[in-house]
């Protein structure tokens, strides 16, 4: 039943990648080649400095805004939430895990929890590591449609036709990455009826 839900999900996942075909990767006929291939495209990005579009859906509503978002190394996380003409309409910031969103000199986490909460950013933020979790010898490992796909407990690991980790599905999540010259072009989150997707335009580290 589980490994049917997994090719269900890698086929929701190859039927969403149609069309992006850049940079193909031949597809690794062994384990240790794709697992080699994998490691060879990831690198260590902890950094992140400029423009995010963030588009939040829940229960079919969703809201789209545009910020300029920063963060470290140390997992803080600053956000500034653009208006109109690109004026500064709040700051959410989370640093040593805590969460803030103020306007001004005015404290209002609880009024922009209605469209980006602690929970929100806290998702986002987990979802800006990298490299993501990567495979090792003790993973499962088969292809399918093209991808390599590594399974190991709860935790499932596709690739995109590049061998970068594309998708990571866990029992109550999945996120989704799409790369563009070995950076994240875009980072989404899933849980439920819920999701998070982030467009970068500034610079990863």
């Amino acid at each position: 039943m589980h490994r049917l839900l997994l090719f269900f999900l890698v086929f929701l996942f190859l039927a969403g990648c149609a069309g992006r075909s850049a940079g193909i990767y031949r597809v690794p006929v062994s384990k240790d080649e794709a697992l080699r291939a994998v490691r060879e495209k990831s690198l260590s990005l902890c950094e992140y400095s400029g423009k995010v579009r963030i588009s939040y859906t829940a229960e079919g509503d969703e809201q789209r805004f545009s910020g300029l978002l920063k963060k470290n190394c140390r997992g803080d996380l600053e956000l500034k939430v653009l208006g109109l003409f690109g004026a500064v309409v709040a700051e959410v910031t989370l640093k040593n895990g805590k969460y803030r969103a103020i306007k001004g000199e005015e404290d209002i986490t609880s009024d922009l929890a209605q469209i980006i909460g602690a929970r929100e950013v806290r998702l986002m933020n987990s979802a800006l590591t990298f490299p993501p979790p990567l495979p090792d010898p003790t993973y499962g490992y088969s292809t399918l449609g093209g991808l390599s796909v590594f399974q190991k407990g709860d935790l499932t690991l596709i690739t995109d036709n590049s061998m970068n980790i594309a998708t990571i599905i866990r029992p109550r999540t999945i996120t989704k990455y799409v790369w563009e010259k070995s950076r994240p072009k875009s980072a989404a989150m899933n849980w439920g009826k819920q999701e998070i997707k982030l467009d970068f335009y500034g610079e990863w580290r």
